[in-house]
């Protein structure tokens, strides 16, 4: 393992990303923001599909082998970042400045936080029956009689705590710390990430005068389809319930997705690896904040080729990505 020099001197350590993904799995066009225009044929626009992603590691607490996911306690840990030296979160904003002012052509970095939905009703269901007879029967119907966790399921009043919780170190953090916050925002359009999100930061930007305008996005969403939970929405319903919000264009009005056959892992993997590509195609934003789930999360650090982290229900974890286009 390296040793950690100071902060602001750091230089890009970098885990090489796979090259190969299989086929990503049958999503409507992606087309982008409204106000981005038409973006459904990537070669005609002059975007660029083909990037290689890689994570770039010192920075946080959980690039490292040492840091334990099942104990590691992001909230008491200043969200992970290593350095404990006086102004640490200046320091790191001003190194990923410097990494984008000397970067190569073609190359750029962003700092993705990834957070996962406070603790849903089928977290508590799951829970409550076991995995193995959540997976064998449970998921597949959508209530007990007592608890209700399909379809798309809301966050629970622990849930909501969770949100808060994180929401109140947000606004500690950028009062007292001088956090880089987050310039853009996405979400999976179900609705526990997508209640997570606004618990989170739409009071706090709207105290610091910023603007939030969160993008929904399909290629978010959790493994597609068997279980009930992870249907999502209508697209009426996601907006009315959050009216300012925009989602890319193309988001059909009905899930289209869901089947009764379950994604694999490989192919989640390369649809959250498209959405990264899409944000890194239409996004100049170096600050990026996504909420999902734990399985979008676990598809996104292998896309990036960070080392396995299970992030839990409320949680959060910082990763410095490189990309470099092909």
């Amino acid at each position: 393992m390296h040793a950690l020099p100071a902060l602001a001197a750091l230089l890009p350590i970098v885990a090489q990303g796979a090259d190969a993904y299989p086929a990503v799995r049958s999503l409507p066009p992606w087309l982008w923001k409204h106000d981005k225009g038409d973006q459904s044929d990537w070669s005609k626009n002059g975007k660029n599909n083909n990037y290689t992603f890689e994570t770039v590691t010192g920075f946080f607490a959980q690039d490292l082998d040492s840091t334990n996911a099942s104990t590691f306690d992001f909230l008491a840990s200043n969200f992970g970042l290593v350095s404990t030296a006086p102004y640490a979160w200046e320091a790191f904003d001003w190194s990923i400045q410097k990494l984008n002012k000397e970067a190569e052509k073609g190359v750029s970095y962003k700092v993705l936080y990834l957070a996962r939905h406070g603790e849903g009703y089928h977290n508590v269901a799951e829970v409550k029956y076991g995995t193995q007879a959540w997976d064998d029967y449970w998921s597949l119907i959508y209530t007990d009689g007592n608890i209700t966790w399909g379809p798309d399921p809301l966050i629970t009043e622990k849930g909501i705590a969770q949100a808060q919780n994180v929401s109140a170190a947000w606004r500690q953090k950028a009062t007292e710390t001088g956090i880089p916050l987050p310039e853009s925002f996405y979400s999976s359009p179900l609705t526990r990430s997508s209640d997570t999100l606004r618990i989170e930061f739409e009071q706090l930007y709207k105290d610091l005068g910023k603007e939030f305008e969160p993008v929904v996005m399909e290629g978010l969403r959790e493994t597609i389809g068997e279980h009930t939970c992870d249907m999502r929405s209508n697209k009426t319903f996601i907006h009315n319930r959050f009216p300012t919000w925009d989602f890319q264009h193309g988001f059909t009005e009905e899930d289209e997705l869901w089947t009764k056959e379950r994604e694999s892992n490989a192919a989640r993997t390369a649809r959250v690896r498209q959405a990264l590509v899409d944000i890194w195609n239409n996004d100049e934003s170096t600050l990026v904040s996504i909420t999902a789930h734990g399985g979008t999360i676990q598809s996104a650090l292998e896309a990036v080729n960070h080392r396995a982290f299970s992030v839990s229900t409320g949680g959060l974890i910082p990763v410095v990505v490189k990309a470099t286009k092909q």
